[in-house]
C-alpha cells in the first residue's frame, strides 16, 4: 500500500527582544498545522561573567511529521508535531589568539500520540588564530536520548534520536574584509558515530488489530563535512548585501541552505571604509545570517 503525499503549511509570528546580555523570544506556531505548539525562548547572561543561561521551547523540525505533525490515512489519528523543552548551560572564551566554549543541555521532548522522551548532550571546542583572518581548532560533541523514535510509522516522532551519539571535527575559518566587500569560508571535517536501538512499529498502540514489529537496531560511523561561505558588499553608503551558503552531514541526513540579506543602514556608511555592518542579533545573542 503506497500513502498519497502529505503536504501542510502555515502561517506564523514573532516578536524577539535582544541585548548584549538578555533576549527573549515569543510566538505562535504556524496556524494550519494539524498539531499547534508555542515556542518561545529565555536567555541571560550575568554582566562581565562568561556564563550563559537558555531555556527554549521548539518545535523539532527533522522533518513534517516531528514539525507540523500529520493525520494516518487509515485510522485518521493524528500525530507528532514534537515539541523540545531544553534548558543550556553554556560557557564561553574569547581572546585575541585564541579562544573556546563549552555547553550541557538536557531536553524534555512531547508531541501528540508520541511517547515522551529526554534527551542530554554536551559539546567543547577551542580555537587558535595562526594568522590574521585564519584559524583553527577542535571541536567535540556527544549526545543521548532515552528512546528511538525517529521513524514515521503511528506513534512514533520522526526525529533523529540515537542512544548513542559522539562527533569530532577540525573547523578552519578564513575571513578576509576590504573597503567594500568581505567574506568568511568555513570548512570543518571530522568523523561521526551513532548507534540507535531497536524501536516498536506502532509505540503507542495498544490494538492487538495491528501487526506489532520492530525497526531493526543499527551502527554507523562515518566521515563529516560543515561547509559554509558568506558574502558580503557594500551596494551604496546606505544599502548593503549579504549572501550565504551552507552544507553538512551531521546526524542521518545531509542539508544544504543558501539566502540572502539586504539591510537598509540609517546611519551613512562610506564605501571605502573597512568597518563592518553588523545586523541586530537574534535574541540569542547570534548575528542573523552567519555561517553556522
Amino acid at each position: 500500500m503506497t500513502f498519497a503525499k502529505q503536504v501542510t503549511g502555515g502561517i506564523s509570528g514573532a516578536v524577539q527582544l535582544s541585548t548584549s546580555h538578555f533576549g527573549v523570544d515569543g510566538g505562535v506556531a504556524p496556524q494550519g498545522f494539524p498539531v499547534q505548539n508555542v515556542p518561545g525562548g529565555l536567555r541571560f547572561r550575568a554582566l562581565g561573567r562568561p556564563i550563559t543561561f537558555l531555556a527554549v521551547r521548539d518545535s523539532v523540525k527533522d522533518s513534517l511529521l516531528s514539525y507540523a505533525g500529520v493525520r494516518d490515512p487509515g485510522s485518521g489519528v493524528i500525530w507528532g508535531g514534537v515539541v523540545s523543552n531544553t534548558g543550556t548551560v553554556q560557557l564561553d572564551h574569547k581572546g585575541e589568539r585564541n579562544g573556546g566554549f563549552a555547553n550541557a543541555s538536557f531536553s524534555y521532548l512531547t508531541g501528540k500520540n508520541v511517547p515522551n522522551n529526554w534527551n542530554a548532550s554536551g559539546a567543547a571546542g577551542v580555537y587558535f588564530k595562526v594568522v590574521k583572518g585564519l584559524s583553527v581548532g577542535l571541536n567535540v560533541n556527544g549526545m543521548h536520548y532515552d528512546k528511538n523514535l525517529s521513524f514515521f510509522s503511528l506513534g512514533q516522532g520522526g526525529y533523529f534520536s540515537p542512544q548513542r551519539y559522539g562527533l569530532a571535527s577540525i573547523p578552519i575559518t578564513w575571513f578576509s574584509r576590504h573597503k567594500r566587500f568581505e567574506y568568511e569560508i568555513r570548512a570543518g571535517l571530522g568523523a561521526q558515530y551513532f548507534s540507535e536501538d531497536k524501536s516498536p512499529f506502532f509505540p503507542t498502540s495498544a490494538n492487538s488489530a495491528l501487526t506489532q514489529g520492530f525497526f531493526n537496531s543499527q551502527v554507523h560511523t562515518g566521515p563529516n563535512y560543515n561547509f559554509g561561505l558568506r558574502l558580503g558588499y557594500k551596494l551604496a553608503p546606505h544599502v548593503y548585501f549579504d549572501t550565504f551558503a551552507t552544507a553538512n552531514n551531521a546526524r542521518n541526513y545531509a542539508t544544504q541552505t543558501v539566502g540572502f540579506s539586504l539591510k537598509f543602514l540609517v546611519r551613512r556608511l562610506p564605501t571605502n571604509t573597512d568597518v563592518q555592518v553588523r545586523s541586530i542579533p537574534d535574541w540569542k545573542g547570534n548575528q542573523p545570517f552567519r555561517v553556522e
